[in-house]
């Protein structure tokens, strides 16, 4: 990150972003090509309680820091 950001690091609420980002994104693609997969309702709560959470650590992060990883997720998807 340091090489395409200028940064050496990133805050723990943006840590706690990415780390719910990975995990929703997990459950998403389980439940899009996983015919077995099922989830109960409180599955469903869980998981919208958890995209709050993370939504919430992505507000209390510098909006600097915010469009720097931002930037980074857009590029590294496209590559």
């Amino acid at each position: 990150m340091q090489e395409q950001l200028g940064r050496r690091a990133v805050g723990q609420d943006m840590r706690d972003f990415a780390a719910g980002f990975v995990a929703l994104q997990e459950l998403r693609e389980l439940a899009d090509y996983d015919p077995q997969a099922m989830f109960s309702h409180s599955d469903a709560i869980g998981s919208v309680e958890a995209a709050d959470r993370a939504l919430q650590a992505f507000d209390r992060t510098a909006s600097e820091e915010q469009a720097d990883v931002l930037a980074l997720m857009l590029v590294n998807s496209r590559a």
